[in-house]
C-alpha cells in the first residue's frame, strides 16, 4: 500500500534489508529512527470506497485493500496499469502488449476468462475472453484520477462474479463547480532498441453554474515505438502504440444532499504488432509435424527479433458511457448507476504453425473480430447511523453481449492477405481429400454469438458489537442467463455453412462473507474474514475433426469456486510516521475452470487447488521529505486433486496433478520505493524517486515436464525519476527499465505458436513536463 503524504513525497532508493527493518521498528518504539519532533511529517488520512458505504479511512476497513493517490501516481509517472501493478500485493499482471493483460490476484487467474473486477468508478471494465486471441482486459489510461484501490481476495458479496479473485476501482477525479482548473503534460522519450516516442495528455475543469454545475474533460495521446523486429518480412520495431483518448464528465450539484455525474469515455488504440520475440530454443528446430516429420526455423530467432509469416497489427476501440446519481439521507446515502461498456478487437496473429503442424507449410493468418458490450445497473442503500448496526443492500441488473469470429486464411510474401474475406467450397484452398485447391485463400471460419443477462441481490451488515469489536457479515443472491448461437462457416477441407448451432445455460449462486474486526488499541486492528468467490461457467464449441485430443469436449461448464480465509494486522506507529500491514490467508478453489484445445479453446471444470500466502505492506517517513514504502508478497498455489474431464476420468492434456504448483503463479513478488523531496529555493522545490520490483520465477504449464512447457526466469525492475517542481509546474528526468531487464512475463508454445516470449519495453530515457492553471 503507498500512502500520499501531506507534502509531495519524493524518494531515493533503498535496500532490501529497509523494507525487513519496518517491521522490527514497530516492534521498537524507542527506535531513534523515528525519535523527531516535527508532527507534520505523518502520512495524509487515505480514504477508500471499497466497501461501498462511502468514504473509510484505509486503515480502520477490516480488509485487504491498497489505494494510490493522486500525489503518488504522478510521482510515479504512471499512465498505464502495468505502471502501478508491481506496487500491489498479491497482484500479478501478464502483459502481452497494449490491449492483452490478464490480471491474477493471490494466485487466482487460471486460462479461462479473467477472474479480477476491473471497475472506471461506477462502469464495469472487466475482461472477460474464454476463447484464445486478445483482447483479455481493456488498457484505459489511467490519467486525472483521484486514486487507485486494489482489494485483493474474493469480493463475492459487494461486487460479484466479475471479482471472483479480487477488484481493481480506477476513481476518476470529478467535475469542480466551484473553479477553474486544468492542466497540460508532455513526455518525450527514447527506447534502447527502439524509437522515440512521444506522449500528451491534459485536463480542463469549467464551472458552468458556478457551485451548481461543472464540465471536466480529459484528452490523452500516446505514440509509442516498437522495439521487435520481424527478421522475415524486413519489419523494424513493428510492435508501435498509438492510442488516443477523450474523457467527458458533466456533474450537476443542485444542493448539498444530491449529485448526478455523467461520464464518457472513448479511446483508440492502433497496435502494430504483438510484443513478443522468438527466443533461443532447440525445440525450434524439431517442429513437429502430423506426418512425424519436423521443420527447423532456428534462423528467426534471437533477442527482440522473430520470423512471423503476417503483419499482425491490431485495432481496440472502446466507449464508455455512465450516470451516477448520489443522494444523501443524512443517515443514509442512495447511489443509483446505470453504464455501457461497448469494446471493438480487431485482432490477428500467425496461424502458420496449425498448418505446418497438419503437413501444410502455408502462410497464414487468423483473424479474431470481437465485439463486446456490457449493460449494467445497480442501486443501493448505505446508511450512516450514529448506532451499532450499518448497513448496504442493493440489486444489479446486467446484459452482456459479444460477437466473436475466427478466419484463417492465406497471406502472402509481403505478409498481407492474398485474397477478399470470402469463405466457401469455391474459395478453399482445400480441395477434395484436402489437397491443394489452386490458389484460393481461405481455410477456416467459425463464429459465435452469445448473450448474458444477470440478476443479484446483495448486502453486508456490521454490527459494533463494543467499542472495539466489529462484526460484518454479507450475502450476495446471483442468478445468470447464459445463451449463444454458433456456427462452421468454413471447416478446414469441408463441411461449409453448416446448421447454426444454439444452446443456453443458467447459473445460481449465494455466496456469504464473515468477518471480525478488533481495534486493539488507536494505532492497532486485528481482523478475521472467511469470504467465497464465484466465477459463472459457460459453453462450449463443439469439437471439431482431427482435433489434438481424443476425449469428450462438455458442451457447458459449470462456475467454480472459491473460499478465501484471512488473517490481518493494520498497525502505525511513532505519530502516524510508520504504517505496517500484514495479512496471512488460506483459499480453497474446487472445480478450477481450465482451457484446453481442439484447434480451438475450450472450457473444463477439472481438479482442485489450494492457496496459501501472506502479504507485507509498510510505508515509513523517518524524517520529513524522505519516504520509503515497501511490499513483499509469498504465493503459494498448488493443485491438490488431479485434473480429469469427464465421467471416464481422462486426464485432460493440459491437466495439473495433485501437487503441480499454479502455471503463471510466481512464489514471490517485490516493491520497494524511495521519494526524497527537498527544497531548492524558497519557491523551488526538487525530488528524487526510485521504485524497484522483483518477481520470482515461475511457468507456464501445470506439469514441468509438459511437452509445451515453458520456464519463465525471475526478474527485477527499477525506475528513476528526479526533477524540480513549484506549485504551478514540474520538468523530470526519468530512466524507466533503468538496468535494461528482458522480462520473462510469458512464453506460449504450442501447435498454433512458435516458442515466444512476451516483454517488457527495454530502457527508456526521457523528460517530462507539465503546467496546471
Amino acid at each position: 500500500m503507498v500512502y500520499t503524504p501531506q507534502k509531495n513525497a519524493s524518494s531515493k532508493t533503498s535496500r532490501l534489508i529497509t523494507s525487513v527493518s519496518f517491521a522490527a521498528l514497530l516492534l521498537s518504539p524507542t527506535s531513534s529512527a523515528f525519535a523527531v519532533e516535527d508532527e507534520t511529517i505523518g502520512f495524509e488520512e487515505i480514504v477508500v470506497t471499497a466497501t461501498k458505504r462511502g468514504a473509510q479511512d484505509i486503515q480502520s476497513v477490516a480488509m485487504s485493500v491498497s489505494a494510490l493517490g493522486e500525489s503518488t501516481l504522478k510521482d510515479m509517472g504512471v499512465s498505464d496499469f502495468d505502471d502501478y501493478a508491481y506496487s500491489v500485493p498479491g497482484l500479478y499482471m501478464i502483459d502481452q502488449g497494449p490491449g492483452d493483460k490478464l490480471y491474477l490476484m493471490r494466485g487466482v487467474g487460471s486460462s479461462a476468462s479473467s477472474a479480477v473486477g476491473i471497475y472506471l468508478d461506477e462502469a464495469v471494465l472487466t475482461g472477460n475472453n474464454p476463447e484464445d486471441g486478445g483482447g483479455r482486459n481493456v488498457d484505459i489510461k489511467v490519467y486525472d484520477m483521484q486514486q487507485i484501490e486494489a482489494l485483493r481476495g474474493p469480493q463475492g458479496t459487494l461486487y460479484g462474479a466479475s471479482s471472483f479473485g479480487g477488484t481493481i476501482k480506477m476513481i476518476t477525479n470529478k467535475p469542480n463547480p466551484s473553479a477553474t482548473e486544468g492542466y497540460v503534460d508532455g513526455t518525450l522519450s527514447q527506447t534502447k532498441d527502439g524509437g522515440t516516442n512521444y506522449i500528451v495528455h491534459g485536463m480542463v475543469n469549467l464551472p458552468i453554474v458556478e457551485d451548481k454545475f461543472a464540465v471536466r474533460v480529459v484528452g490523452w495521446h500516446h505514440d509509442e515505438s516498437g522495439f521487435i523486429d520481424n527478421l522475415r518480412l524486413g519489419n523494424e520495431d513493428y510492435n508501435t502504440e498509438k492510442t488516443t483518448g477523450l474523457r467527458t464528465m458533466l456533474r450537476f450539484e443542485p444542493n448539498e444532499k444530491m449529485s448526478l455525474t455523467a461520464m464518457w469515455v472513448h479511446q483508440q488504440m492502433d497496435i502494430g504488432g504483438r510484443q513478443r520475440f522468438f527466443h533461443e530454443d532447440p525445440k525450434r528446430a524439431a517442429i513437429p509435424l502430423a506426418d512425424g516429420s519436423t521443420v527447423d526455423n532456428t534462423e528467426y530467432q534471437g533477442d527482440l527479433v522473430n520470423g512471423d509469416y503476417i503483419l499482425d497489427a491490431s485495432t481496440d476501440n472502446s466507449d464508455i458511457y455512465s450516470i451516477t446519481l448520489d443522494y444523501d439521507f443524512d443517515t443514509l446515502k442512495l447511489t443509483a448507476a446505470s453504464s455501457y461498456f461497448d469494446r471493438e478487437v480487431n485482432y490477428w496473429f500467425d496461424s502458420t504453425p496449425i498448418l505446418v503442424y497438419f503437413g501444410l507449410p502455408v502462410p497464414a493468418y487468423t483473424n479474431q473480430p470481437q465485439q463486446r458490450s456490457i449493460w449494467s445497473n445497480e442501486i443501493r442503500l448505505a446508511s450512516d447511523y450514529d448506532g451499532p448496526v450499518n448497513f448496504v443492500v442493493g440489486a444489479l441488473y446486467a446484459e452482456e453481449k459479444r460477437d466473436w469470429e475466427v478466419r484463417v486464411a492465406t497471406v502472402g510474401a509481403d505478409g498481407a492477405p492474398t485474397g477478399p474475406w470470402v469463405f466457401g467450397p469455391d474459395h478453399d484452398y482445400l480441395g477434395a481429400g484436402g489437397t491443394p485447391f489452386g490458389q484460393e485463400p481461405s481455410f477456416f471460419h467459425r463464429t459465435i454469438d452469445g448473450k448474458m443477462t444477470q440478476t443479484a441481490l446483495f448486502g453486508e451488515v456490521t454490527f459494533d458489537i463494543s467499542d472495539k469489536l466489529t462484526a460484518i457479515a454479507g450475502m450476495r443472491y446471483f442468478d445468470s442467463n447464459i445463451s449463444e448461437t454458433r456456427q462452421l462457416v468454413h471447416g478446414f477441407g469441408g463441411p461449409f455453412n453448416q446448421p447454426k448451432l444454439e444452446d443456453e445455460a443458467s447459473f445460481n449462486k449465494t455466496t456469504f462473507k464473515g468477518s471480525l474486526s478488533y481495534q486493539a488499541t488507536d494505532n492497532m486492528m486485528v481482523f478475521f474474514t472467511v469470504a467465497q468467490g464465484f466465477r459463472q461457467g459457460g459453453l462450449n464449441p463443439p469439437g471439431l475433426e482431427g482435433g489434438f485430443v481424443d476425449t469428450e469436449i462438455p458442451t457447458r461448464y459449470k462456475s467454480d469456486d472459491i473460499v478465501n480465509y484471512e488473517l490481518g494486522i493494520k498497525t502505525e506507529g511513532f505519530d502516524g510516521r510508520l504504517t505496517f500491514n500484514a495479512t496471512v490467508y488460506r483459499t480453497n478453489w474446487d472445480d478450477i475452470q481450465a482451457r484446453e484445445y481442439n484447434v480451438t479453446p475450450f472450457i473444463v471444470n477439472a481438479g482442485a487447488g489450494r492457496v496459501n500466502g501472506f502479504e507485507l505492506e509498510s510505508a515509513a517517513r523517518p524524517m520529513e521529505g524522505l519516504t520509503l514504502t515497501g511490499m513483499l508478497s509469498y504465493t503459494d498455489a498448488k493443485i491438490t486433486e488431479t485434473q480429469t474431464i469427464g465421467d471416464s476420468g481422462v486426464e485432460f492434456r493440459d491437466s495439473g496433478r495433485a501437487g503441480d504448483p499454479f502455471f503463471n503463479v510466481p512464489k514471490w513478488n517485490l516493491n520497494l520505493a524511495a521519494q526524497k523531496d527537498f527544497p531548492v529555493t524558497n519557491e523551488l522545490d526538487g525530488m528524487v524517486r526510485v521504485d524497484f520490483s522483483h518477481v520470482g520465477k515461475t511457468r507456464t504449464k501445470y506439469r514441468a515436464d509438459h511437452p509445451y512447457n515453458q520456464n519463465l526466469a525471475a526478474y527485477s525492475l527499477m525506475n528513476l525519476r528526479a526533477g524540480v517542481r513549484t506549485e504551478n509546474w514540474q520538468v523530470m528526468l526519468f530512466v524507466n527499465n533503468l538496468l535494461n531487464t528482458r522480462a520473462e512475463i510469458n512464453k506460449v508454445y504450442f501447435e498454433q505458436e512458435d516458442p515466444a516470449t512476451f516483454t517488457n519495453r527495454p530502457r527508456t530515457i526521457g523528460v517530462n513536463a507539465s503546467y496546471n492553471f
